[in-house]
């Protein structure tokens, strides 16, 4: 029986809005999910985030791709990389 993988920490999660939809990305792992309110795009984020570390797992693909992403491996556990901040910057471009 292969041995279970632990992840473990806080996922640092940004909500957009994007029209009427409200967007919950996960930068460390590259993950969206979309809801129709902040608390429906958090909870579907939650849903999807399930889902796709379950499948990764199954597909064996799942240590690579935290590996990629940045996250640290102690021992049968997973921590994510950390966020140590958030900026906005003005942007214009005229192309």
């Amino acid at each position: 029986m292969k041995p279970k993988l632990k992840l473990n920490g806080n996922l640092p999660i940004d909500v957009l809005r994007e029209g009427n939809a409200f967007i919950a990305y996960c930068p460390v792992l590259d993950l969206p999910a979309a809801g129709k309110t902040y608390e429906d795009a958090l909870k579907k984020f939650d849903l999807i985030c399930a889902a796709f570390v379950e499948e990764m797992a199954k597909a064996g693909t799942l240590e690579n791709y935290l590996a990629e992403m940045g996250w640290a491996k102690s021992r049968k556990e997973w921590i994510p990389p950390v966020l140590v901040g958030h900026s906005e910057k003005p942007f214009t471009s005229v192309v």
